[in-house]
């Protein structure tokens, strides 16, 4: 969806993605290497991208984020989303750290718990929920960190994880002080 929310915590800001960003993105969802948790798709090419884009900004369910570090590297290096809204309870996914000198920084805990605080305080859903597979440790590991528990796992090894509003804003208190934007 077309929006206007940032959020920053330290080095990191969440901004809408924008134009200039989709093909970035794009470069970065045609790496196998930093795709293989996440849904199977074919090689997306600038026309694809373009129309992927054109329909997240009409998707009402849907808000996608553009992930800054506005220190070292000062420029995007990832994606995350929050999706299918229901009246309490929102999806978090389509994370994605794909600068290489942006990896195993903590950037990936970072965003994780800003998109939270997005997801509790922009949109004040109860719950928030997601999906890792087992084997994704990195990401599994920020998440965790972000305070995500561990629900159920399925045959093929993908965990349903999730968090509540009062388990985050209980976490945040003792772990980082916020900083909007």
């Amino acid at each position: 969806m077309k929006h206007n929310i940032e959020y920053t915590h330290k080095n990191i800001k969440l901004l809408p993605i924008s134009q200039k960003d989709i093909e970035q993105l794009r470069h970065w969802r045609n790496d196998g290497n930093l795709t293989k948790y996440l849904s199977k798709i074919d090689y997306i090419t600038k026309e694809k991208q373009s129309i992927w884009y054109q329909k997240d900004l009409e998707n009402k369910d849907c808000y996608s984020f553009a992930i800054h570090e506005t220190n070292e590297l000062n420029g995007i290096i990832g994606s995350v989303a929050l999706y299918h809204f229901d009246k309490k309870c929102v999806e978090f996914g389509r994370l994605i750290i794909g600068n290489t000198h942006a990896r195993r920084r903590g950037y990936g805990y970072l965003a994780t718990a800003l998109c939270l605080q997005v997801a509790f305080e922009e949109f004040n859903v109860d719950e928030v929920v997601a999906y890792v597979y087992e084997e994704n440790i990195s990401a599994l590991s920020s998440y965790k960190k972000a305070g995500f528990r561990v629900l159920k796992k399925d045959e093929r090894n993908e965990l349903e994880i999730k968090i509540t509003k009062k388990e985050f804003l209980s976490l945040k208190e003792n772990t980082w002080t916020q900083h909007n934007t």
